[in-house]
């Protein structure tokens, strides 16, 4: 599938920048300064995770032209997870520092914890780390469709149980939102 990796290096980094100019108005642009992200962070976040984007979101299906975007629980915790390694790869050491501190420093077994305490404890506080983990994912796999399809292939989404009739179907299932 190696025909695909400027195609999905380009949706990478496009979501990157996407979420990050998205958090940016969310938590204002101060912010940023201090933690080290920058211009370059997205092209990082890309780098770190567009290669596995390609091994474990993409299937062949039903031949050539056809691919599937993989919505399953393992796959995308490694992709989220190579996701954040970009992010956190790109931060200044004070930004790693107060990322972890305020307890924002979350790959997926971190936020898992932290949803499932949060969904109980604070419900308004899991109801907004929900949202936000949903734009991610959104933005990632509408971004890898959009590009794909624009580039002439049909794309499907599917789970280990088949083919699914939109990405938010799949996200519904995944077992962060149970």
């Amino acid at each position: 599938m190696g025909q695909y990796s400027t195609l999905i290096y380009q949706s990478v980094d496009h979501t990157a920048r996407a979420l990050l100019a998205h958090f940016q108005a969310q938590y204002g642009k101060l912010i940023f300064i201090p933690l080290g992200i920058s211009a370059k962070t997205p092209e990082k976040i890309a780098l770190a995770s567009s290669l596995s984007v390609e091994r474990h979101l993409l299937r062949s299906f039903e031949g050539e032209g056809k691919l599937m975007l993989v919505i399953q629980n393992a796959e995308i915790r490694q992709v989220y997870n190579d996701f954040m390694d970009g992010l956190y790869g790109s931060l200044s050491f004070v930004g790693k520092t107060a990322m972890k501190a305020l307890g924002m420093r979350m790959y997926r077994d971190d936020l898992d914890a932290q949803l499932k305490n949060n969904k109980l404890n604070k419900p308004s506080v899991y109801e907004k780390r929900k949202d936000n983990l949903l734009i991610i994912l959104r933005a990632l796999f509408g971004e890898l469709q959009a590009n794909l399809q624009q580039a002439g292939v049909q794309v499907v989404f599917g789970n280990e149980e088949g083919i699914l009739s939109s990405m938010d179907e799949g996200f519904q299932e995944l077992a962060i939102f149970q």
